[in-house]
């Protein structure tokens, strides 16, 4: 089933108010009401500072010819966000369509962690009167969790000229991390505050800003229950 990510009034397809939205999705809308930047980010990672890190591997397919430095940026504000969770992401450059697929290409071989593959498409759901309005992406999950997301760069590319707080990369590194986060937990995998909460406020970009758009305590100990027992599968 897929998990629907956006902004608005951003999103996995759960979001109330979702235009004919598939079961079993979810979608995160961003509201423009402003809010006070609460305490509990420092808290809520803090459960993941004394326990061991936990690996994954995230094969990065760019279909959007999305620029080596924008991707560099996407790659440390995930990591960060899933980091101070305890999770530590190995990420691997798959080539694109329009490189030559090779069998020593290190997306076909087997890895020593749990795997999933996140696409970045140039592409953009459909067309909305406002960037606040646009979908960002999707996952594919099933009640334990998935192994396919996929995000949208036109769409981030829109939210990011709308505002001056934080740059593509940054909205693209936490919209790659959100999804992580559906495919480690699975369905019914949004939260009431953080990075997984089912309506992302203005004041999400400020967060985001400060780095401090992160996981809920309840989204660190789900995601990492996932991931550990993913490791013990292999």
């Amino acid at each position: 089933m897929n998990t629907l990510f956006r902004t608005a009034s951003l999103a996995s397809s759960r979001v109330s108010r979702f235009p004919s939205r598939p079961r079993g999705t979810s979608g995160l809308r961003l509201q423009l009401k402003p809010v006070i930047l609460a305490c509990w980010a420092a808290c809520s990672v803090a459960i993941a500072a004394e326990q061991p890190e936990l690996p994954i591997s995230v094969l990065v397919l760019n279909r959007a010819d999305v620029s080596e430095k924008t991707l560099g940026e996407m790659k440390s504000e995930a990591g960060y966000v899933l980091g101070k969770a305890g999770i530590v992401i190995t990420w691997i450059d798959c080539p694109s369509s329009k490189e030559p697929t090779e069998a020593t290409s290190p997306c076909k071989a087997p890895l020593g962690d749990p795997k999933f593959l996140v696409t970045i498409t140039g592409g953009r759901f459909a067309h909305n009167s406002s960037a606040w309005n646009s979908r960002l992406g999707y996952a594919s999950v099933r009640p334990k969790g998935g192994s396919y997301a996929a995000v949208m760069m036109g769409a981030v590319g829109e939210l990011a000229r709308g505002q001056q707080l934080v740059s593509k990369g940054q909205i693209l590194g936490h919209a790659v991390a959100h999804e992580i986060g559906h495919l480690l937990m699975g369905t019914n995998s949004h939260s009431s505050r953080g990075l997984m909460r089912g309506n992302w406020k203005v004041d999400a970009l400020h967060e985001m800003a400060e780095r401090q758009l992160l996981f809920s305590e309840a989204d660190v100990e789900r995601m990492r229950a996932s991931a550990a027992t993913l490791r013990d599968e292999l």
